[in-house]
């Protein structure tokens, strides 16, 4: 929550991990956290930081609402529901490799999160973590992009 992970984060982790969809929210959740250590005289450059991120490769160039589009024909979603889901709880990147890198570099090692957690979906299923081809598609594809931005 807001409160109780903030202050239990600064008081005993080295870190967190953050599953929320907005950046915004991330930042925020980050910032409640050194706040809080700075107060008890810990120091904010201890921490870790990881990130869940959903992703979903596709051959072609795939921008958000094409995605909402494929999943509410999948799940009978409303479009204006899956894009209020994703804004708010599931941090997503979604397209070729290269914008998939891309997404990560801005969502994650942009906001000076360490490490991203992938779950890996496709565009064949709204479920992820499922499709195995996917997964090694992402460790092909995706991965080699990264190299320089992982530390």
């Amino acid at each position: 929550g807001k409160v109780v992970m903030p202050k239990g984060a600064a008081e005993l982790a080295d870190g967190g991990n953050l599953h929320v969809g907005s950046d915004d929210r991330a930042r925020a959740q980050m910032a409640r956290v050194v706040e809080h250590g700075r107060r008890i005289g810990r120091d904010p450059d201890r921490l870790r930081w990881s990130r869940m991120v959903n992703v979903v490769l596709s051959d072609d160039e795939l921008d958000m609402e094409s995605f909402l589009r494929i999943r509410s024909e999948q799940t009978d979603q409303s479009i204006d529901y899956l894009r209020d889901y994703y804004a708010t709880y599931e941090c997503l990147v979604a397209g070729t490799p290269e914008q998939v890198a891309a997404g990560i570099v801005e969502r994650v090692y942009e906001l000076g999160i360490d490490q991203p957690i992938v779950m890996v979906g496709s565009l064949d299923t709204p479920a992820f973590g499922t499709d195995l081809d996917a997964l090694a598609a992402v460790g092909q594809h995706v991965l080699p992009l990264l190299e320089g931005t992982m530390e």
